[in-house]
């Protein structure tokens, strides 16, 4: 199976879980997810995870989700963050829907994905920042406030302008500011 294959079918077999789980996968989830997936099960896939405004991060993995959209294998759900003062709108909450029929074969990754899509976003967060603090270096989201149950965060355009926009077309803030 080639490693493109295997990262649209583990993709697939997440938001799998997550429906089973009757959980959702947003797009700082997913990352995550996917992240420890790598560092802690040590199934490398190549994805290049970099430090970034919520933490680690991989412009790869966010293709195959975006190739997977495309071809309406998943879809999302977006609901509007808005600032609690002024009710102004600051990021989208994207959250991920497998559309496509699967069926499980790797027990042991989907075992792993239930023990982390049951988890808050904020749980997740907290224990990758205090786990692997050097990925959280350029976040925009501090450890302690997520003790707080910190919410969405806007962040600023992308420094290397690979972002995507809320619309999510490229060049814009950087895709997370999605959660």
């Amino acid at each position: 199976m080639l490693i493109e294959d295997r990262i649209y079918r583990l993709i697939k077999l997440l938001l799998y879980t997550a429906k089973e789980e009757n959980t959702e996968v947003t797009a700082t989830k997913l990352q995550k997810i996917f992240f420890l997936l790598e560092k802690e099960k040590g199934i490398q896939l190549g994805l290049d995870f970099k430090p970034w405004f919520f933490g680690p991060y991989s412009s790869k993995l966010q293709d195959y989700i975006d190739k997977l959209i495309e071809l309406g294998e998943v879809d999302v759900e977006e609901e509007e963050v808005r600032d609690p003062l002024s009710g102004e709108i600051i990021g989208y909450k994207r959250n991920y829907v497998l559309k496509s029929e699967l069926k499980p074969e790797e027990e042991e990754i989907e075992m792993f994905f239930r023990e982390w899509v049951r988890k808050s976003r904020s749980e997740i967060l907290n224990y990758v920042y205090k786990k692997y603090p050097e990925y959280a270096k350029y976040s925009t989201v501090s450890y302690p406030a997520l003790k707080g149950g910190a919410s969405c965060f806007i962040t600023p355009p992308c420094p290397e302008g690979r972002g995507r926009s809320s619309t999510g077309t490229k060049g814009g803030s950087h895709p997370e500011h999605w959660c």
